[in-house]
């Protein structure tokens, strides 16, 4: 999975080559998480639109990862309301279960998320 805390450059711009010939080594989709927009911000939907539409996105090469034709895995895409008071379940697979929470961040929409296994968790997320 992958969780994206918001969408400021130095947390996403790396997200095109980390999805550059993936679906040669997975071909189960992949579970990849954002935060609802605003104002400054897209929602995350509407971000990896821009960034992999096979007709209008920047990287229009990667368009399999949204369902269309070209590279990358194709991406099983989640989107947390980050004004919600409680947590949002965001994967709950083979004993993994990880949370979402929005996160105040300046003006752009954040997330923070919990990874708990077993009797073990683990939080990330952002300075203000």
């Amino acid at each position: 999975m992958i969780a994206t805390s918001h969408l400021h450059p130095d947390h996403v711009s790396d997200l095109p080559a980390l999805l550059w010939l993936s679906n040669q080594t997975r071909k189960e989709p992949l579970p990849i998480t954002g935060p609802t927009g605003n104002n400054v911000a897209p929602s995350f939907p509407t971000f990896l639109s821009r960034l992999f539409d096979q007709k209008n996105g920047a990287f229009q090469v990667l368009g399999g990862t949204l369902g269309g034709t070209g590279g990358g895995v194709s991406l099983e895409v989640g989107v947390v309301d980050v004004t919600k008071i409680e947590p949002s379940t965001v994967l709950d697979r083979q004993g993994i279960t990880v949370t979402a929470l929005g996160i105040p961040h300046g003006n752009i929409p954040a997330l923070a998320y919990r990874v708990q296994t077993r009797n073990v968790s683990i939080v990330s997320s952002i300075r203000k």
